[in-house]
Parts: C-alpha cells; structure tokens; sequence
C-alpha cells in the first residue's frame, strides 16, 4: 500500500468552524494544552479549563515515587 502526498495550498487547508466536529474541537484543544505543558517556555497563551484539568492530573499521576526497587537492601 502506497501513500500519495498532494500539495495543499493555504487556502485549501482552511476549514470552516461548521464542518470541525465537537470531538475534534475537544482534541485540538487538549493537544494544544499538551504542547503548551511540554513546551512551558513559549507563548504565555491564557490557560482553558481543558489545559487547567490536564496539568492537575499530569501533575498528581506522574509526580515521582518511590520504589522497592530504588531502595537500598537491609
């Protein structure tokens, strides 16, 4: 199976709010809450409830532990 690239020009590539999905309009704005946690540095952009929920949990389920494995034998 092959896949064949066309070209898009800018204009082409606008899509009208009508035609994006709710589901989709979720996803862009969590992926964009995800590059904004990965990439704190850049724009200062207003946080959204999504992004706010999102740095909470990232927060709480990968914050470090330790492990049996990481302690010395007695």
């Amino acid at each position: 199976m092959s896949v064949t690239l066309i070209p898009v020009s800018p204009a082409d590539a606008v899509v009208t709010e009508a035609a994006v999905s709710d589901a989709e309009r979720c996803a862009r704005r969590t992926l964009a809450a995800a590059q904004r946690l990965l990439h704190p540095d850049q724009d200062p952009a207003p946080r959204s409830t999504v992004e706010i929920e999102l740095a909470r949990y990232v927060r709480e389920t990968y914050r470090p532990r330790l492990s049996t494995w990481t302690q010395p034998l007695r």
